[in-house]
């Protein structure tokens, strides 16, 4: 048996609705009721209440009768148990219809808004489901099953309401209600064959014409749709009723065949209407009525093939947002775009972004730095909230302490909240403080939103708090590392007003804002006047900070102003202990800026208060600290510089180095990137971030739904047992085992999304390069060579750095040793989880070349054999080898299913290069001498006319190539001995010790991980 659901789950509008026929015209009503639609859709409160706090809390409101969520402007359920069916001008006493058997299927009745006392009963009746619907077909047919027996009551339309109902529908709720049976509930059990049955038969006909239709159309969108309306209706006269009702009929197929959705099936109609028919839609024979039309003759077709007969072209635009039929539609962005362009001198005025605080939308407003975006929004604030009274409490939401610090403006009562009890008292205190003082505006940090939301909430009488998120592509960039505070402001997103971003394509999606507004500037987007990059052959070691040194020491020895960013604060240690070594340097001066602490750095509390460059000041070294958010003036000859290493600064993120390159607001000399040496011949391919996300999101959600599905069948002991797998975490999805439900979390996926990018870019440093100046707005000035020459420039160790070294391998081998002392069980569970404590933990704990491998491969094998993997590195260029051997057999798996009867060169210098060294399906490892190793590569070269070096890096890519024991040979000579197989699942697992079947599970994550990055 199912547990019965005590709670009902219903999405609410805050404002009371009841008196919309008091309006005086037609015209204010309609505007009131697309206001009243639009604060449920988009800010309705989602709750689960009992039967009568639900009954109390919903009267004179709109209701969504469901818990959903927003996909797109499409409104998607989650889960449902609550039906209601209207009762319409019903004469018979409503007493006696639930004495008649009402009251076994229905808990009772609520009021609809239009009744009157003393007239004809007009009510909605009121029906709890046992079980929570989370699939909108089965609770249209569960809905109908349910229609069809209260006619057995006698109830028959028009008295009742027979016209099916999404759970996705609005439901106006007047006052009054009257509960007859509190416990009665429709048992889903008993219905449960006979709605899936309907169900599989509206899926097998959908998939049916879908496969008819493979191919031959397209879907079309809303959009395009409502422009071949507009078209229709300039160029033909559609006064005669047939002409119209064939055009609309055709639309009806096409809502029916469910590519568009009933709101958009009337914004296409309405476009198509002239003023005469827009008269009739809604009457006989207008578009509701044939929408239940029981049986269709006509296609969408007709409609398209009417507007190109009349020469309808569509744009560029339309026709690439098309989808074929049968693919996959991945629309995560947001659909509502529109583009503003600032004239060259001009900034984002405080009249525009009134406008955006007063637009009932929330709003994703892309601008580069420097466009006033952050000063206009603060000024408009500061007038809607105080010179006009606007009730309207404002907070803006920031990623740190220093940007806080800087939006605080004390005069013009701009206060900030900090969390802690010496600065600010409890949040309790501070919201009853500020608000007692008149205070409308606050800014906190991100982690502190919500608590200050809520108090501001509790005491204030204000209708809305409205939050303007800065910063707010960090809400995905951030997500695994900032979880807390950014899921608790993620919690409260429905009083999100505007995000902020000058990259925001980590956020462009529709759960949280409904229009994308991009702000352009005629100039370039960047204020340097150079962008230069600066390679290195080295490793990415010390060598690679060498370099770094290298690079910077001319714009030094000018003494013109330098900005470095560093991604570890080693590193940033080391360069700043080596870099007065150079002569002509001895005397600069230096500031350190690793921490958000400003009273610790007067450099820093200059930046942070004065927005200038600190006086004396040559060379800040500084983490990603200060590389958002924050304004610094400084001089014309002024220098930005940026290291992006593997190793010693993992700066890869292309949205944090194009933050980085704005730090000055002035026109400055140049911006200039630091990076390993890359071939210049690669093909720059950049990486598509929004379609990787995509897909991973719809494959996640889509997850997240079957799993809720099938789980309605688990029994209550199955249910305790559930463990998700490695795949269900990679796309986001966890079990909520108090609510009993499957949830995705689409932020934690974009993050991942983000860290894929990183790790692209990481080895395509070419395309980073280049897209670096796509986002700046320059083109590459010059690639200058920094590489540090250790022969000549390398000074001779002393004892004590002897002493050192050697201590510091002790150490190294001591880690080995005791490995899994640190990366136990619990620490491979909470790193998996984000917990800061043991990722902390592991990365002091263990080697680098350990760790970083650890951190590569933890989401694609368990425990144990991560373990075994891990302690197979001692080296650095050891670190991806797992990686790579899955991407190999990866790479030929897709080749032998694709394999259309040519070779490529790879797959013939595999092919013979195995022939040679007598390898096949019965032998398939090798043991030979490594002077024989050599012979078989030269022999593979002659034969497929490529040269040693080429033959010989394609072996050790494909093959295992492993060095045995050191043996005799005929001649009695000692030698070299190698053990060679193809990489394969079975190779892969007996080299690195592992069980095949964990190797083929993280070879399907791995290859599904590489189709969601779009490599």
């Amino acid at each position: 048996m199912k547990r019965k659901n005590e709670k009902i789950s219903i999405r609410y509008t805050n404002t009371k609705y009841d008196n919309l026929k008091l309006l005086d015209s037609k015209e204010l009503y309609d505007t009131a009721m697309e206001q009243a639609m639009h604060e449920l859709k988009y800010r309705g409160i989602d709750v689960e209440l009992e039967l009568e706090e639900m009954l109390e809390r919903i009267q004179g409101r709109m209701i969504y009768p469901s818990k959903v969520y927003l996909h797109g402007d499409k409104i998607e359920i989650i889960k449902s148990n609550l039906i209601m069916i209207d009762l319409d001008g019903y004469d018979g006493k409503i007493d006696e219809l639930y004495k008649r058997g009402l009251s076994n299927l229905s808990v009772g009745y609520i009021h609809s808004p239009s009744h009157v006392p003393g007239k004809p009963i007009r009510c909605r009746l009121i029906f709890i489901i046992d079980t929570a619907i989370t699939n909108n077909d089965t609770y249209l047919y569960l809905r109908e099953i349910v229609t069809e027996s209260l006619s057995k009551l006698g109830l028959e339309h028009p008295v009742l309401d027979t016209s099916n109902a999404n759970a996705t529908d609005i439901i106006r709720i007047g006052h009054g209600y009257k509960v007859y049976n509190p416990e009665a509930r429709i048992e889903f059990e008993l219905f449960k064959d006979e709605v899936e049955e309907k169900v599989d038969e509206k899926r097998r006909k959908r998939e049916e014409k879908l496969q008819r239709d493979q191919g031959r159309y397209y879907i079309y969108t809303c959009d395009e749709l409502i422009d071949r309306a507009n078209f229709i209706k300039k160029h033909k006269s559609l006064e005669i009723y047939d002409d119209w009702k064939r055009l609309i009929l055709s639309l009806v197929d096409y809502y029916r065949s469910e590519f568009i959705n009933a709101d958009e099936l009337e914004d296409i109609a309405v476009a198509l209407s002239t003023d005469s028919r827009k008269k009739v839609l809604y009457g006989k024979g207008g578009l509701l009525s044939l929408i239940n039309t029981e049986t269709l003759d006509i296609t969408i077709g007709t409609f398209i093939w009417t507007s190109n007969k009349l020469g309808y072209r569509p744009t560029y635009e339309i026709v690439n947002n098309r989808v074929r039929v049968g693919k996959i539609e991945n629309e995560t962005e947001i659909e509502n775009a529109e583009e503003l362009e600032l004239e060259d001198g001009k900034y984002i005025t405080k009249d525009m972004a009134k406008e955006w605080l007063v637009d009932i939308r929330s709003r994703l407003i892309e601008a580069p730095p420097n466009s006033g975006k952050t000063t206009a929004l603060m000024s408009a604030m500061k007038e809607l909230a105080y010179k006009e009274k606007r009730p309207v409490i404002y907070i803006m939401s920031v990623p740190s302490i220093p940007l806080v610090d800087s939006l605080i403006d004390i005069d013009n009562k701009v206060v900030g909240y900090y969390g802690t009890m010496e600065d600010t008292g409890s949040v309790e205190e501070f919201a009853e403080k500020e608000i007692s003082r008149g205070i409308r505006i606050f800014v906190t940090t991100y982690d502190k939103t919500k608590d200050l939301m809520v108090q501001l909430y509790r005491i204030t009488k204000f209708l809305a708090v409205e939050i303007i998120v800065d910063e707010c592509h960090q809400l995905a960039q951030n997500y695994q590392f900032r979880n807390k505070a950014i899921s608790g402001l993620l919690d409260i997103s429905r009083h999100i007003k505007i995000g902020l971003s000058g990259t925001p394509e980590p956020v462009l999606t529709n759960s949280l804002f409904t229009i994308h507004t991009n702000i352009k500037k005629q100039k370039s987007a960047i204020n340097a006047y150079l962008y230069n990059v600066y390679t290195y052959t080295n490793k990415d070691n010390e060598d690679a900070l060498c370099a770094t040194i290298n690079a910077i020491k001319e714009p030094l020895l000018k003494r013109e102003p330098v900005l470095l960013f560093v991604g570890k604060e080693k590193s940033i240690d080391f360069i700043i202990n080596h870099v007065r070594e150079v002569k002509g340097l001895e005397s600069i001066n230096i500031s350190k800026i690793v921490s958000e602490k400003k009273n610790e750095n007067q450099a820093y509390r200059d930046i942070v208060d004065k927005k200038e460059w600190p006086k004396g000041v040559d060379l800040i070294v500084s983490t990603n600290v200060i590389s958002e958010g924050i304004s610094i003036y400084s001089k014309y000859n002024s220098h930005i510089f940026l290291l992006a290493s593997a190793n010693m600064s993992p700066f890869f993120d292309k949205y944090l180095i194009r933050q980085s390159a704005s730090r000055f607001r002035d026109n400055y000399y140049s911006f200039n990137l630091i990076i390993k040496e890359y071939e210049t011949d690669e093909e720059v391919k950049l990486y598509d971030y929004q379609a990787g996300a995509n897909t991973a999101i719809y494959y996640g959600s889509r997850m997240a739904e079957n799993l809720n599905e099938s789980f309605e069948d688990f029994s209550e002991s199955q249910r305790d047992k559930v463990v998700l797998g490695d795949l269900a975490e990679y796309y986001g999805v966890s079990y909520d085992r108090e609510a009993d439900y499957f949830e995705f979390d689409e932020f934690y996926l974009r993050q991942k999304m983000v860290e894929l990018q990183c790790r692209y870019y990481m080895s395509h440093r070419h395309s980073l390069v280049n897209e670096i100046g796509n986002m700046l707005g320059k083109g590459i000035n010059k690639v200058y060579d920094v590489t540090y020459q250790n022969k000549s420039e390398k000074k001779k160790l002393t004892i004590e750095e002897l002493k050192s070294r050697e201590e510091n391998q002790k150490v190294r081998s001591q880690k080995r040793d005791e490995l899994e002392n640190y990366l136990t069980k619990d620490a491979y569970d909470g790193y998996k989880r984000g917990d800061k404590h043991y990722i902390k933990k592991l990365e002091k704990s263990m080697n680098k070349e350990q760790f970083e491998t650890f951190r590569a491969i933890h989401l694609l094998v368990d425990y144990e054999s991560c373990l075994k993997i891990v302690s197979k590195v001692t080296r650095a260029a050891e670190i991806h080898k797992f990686e790579k051997c899955l991407a190999v057999v990866d790479e030929l798996n897709k080749r032998a299913i694709n394999h259309k009867g040519n070779d490529t060169d790879e797959d013939l210098i595999i092919k013979v290069f195995a022939k040679v060294i007598g390898l096949s399906k019965e032998n398939r490892r090798v043991h030979i001498t490594k002077p024989q190793f050599d012979n078989y590569i030269e022999a593979t070269a002659h034969t497929v006319k490529f040269n040693v070096r080429q033959i010989k890096s394609m072996v050790n890519q494909y093959f295992s190539v492993g060095s045995g024991k050191v043996e005799k040979d005929e001649n009695g000579k000692s030698v070299n001995t190698k053990d060679i197989s193809l990489w394969t699942t079975d190779s892969i697992a007996e080299y690195f010790g592992i069980e095949e079947t964990i190797v083929k599970k993280a070879l399907t994550i791995f290859s599904q991980s590489r189709k969601v990055g779009g490599e």
